[in-house]
């Protein structure tokens, strides 16, 4: 008993409490995956707060201050706020040009992926829409499955019916 005290007082405070056998391989979890949910920029956070003049929030009321202390403060925070909104238009048109690149690639895979599921070749232009042919196939096709699922339904309906009313 005198052993396990022992090992219990010397070791390091984090591992020195009590653990359930279910949380011990806890620790072992890969903790880089969650690192993103975890960090701060503080960097960021100080450009933010710098657009913000000082004696607002501080909440000190403006009698405190000089005129030329408020002024400075105030154009302190003009200028910085200045240099936010040209960061943050900079970051949005690198966003905006991703965007751009991927809506291109995602048409053109959108449109190969139609060209190869065609079975029979388009016979008007390609800027024109699907042949008369295919359309009036599409059509015929579309108003047997309607027929088809309307005649089904009732009888489903009937079954399921019988089968409540007999529990």
């Amino acid at each position: 008993m005198s052993q396990d005290f022992e090992n219990l007082a010397s070791a390091p405070i984090s591992t020195g409490y009590f653990t359930f056998k279910s949380e011990k391989n806890w620790s072992q979890i890969d903790s880089l995956k969650y690192n993103d949910f975890f960090t701060l920029d503080v960097k960021k956070l100080s450009t933010i707060y710098n657009c913000i003049p000082f004696n607002h929030y501080v909440e000190v009321d403006d009698n405190y201050f000089t005129k030329d202390q408020l002024t400075f403060m105030n154009s302190t925070a003009e200028q910085a706020k200045k240099e936010y909104e040209s960061e943050l238009e900079e970051k949005n048109s690198v966003s905006l040009k991703n965007i751009e690149k991927s809506t291109c690639e995602d048409t053109i895979e959108e449109d190969l992926d139609f060209l190869l599921s065609l079975k029979e070749p388009i016979k008007k232009n390609i800027s024109g829409s699907i042949a008369t042919n295919t359309s009036a196939k599409l059509k015929t096709n579309e108003s047997k499955i309607k027929s088809h699922s309307d005649k089904s339904k009732p009888i489903d309906l009937e079954k399921w019916l019988d089968s409540v009313l007999d529990d």
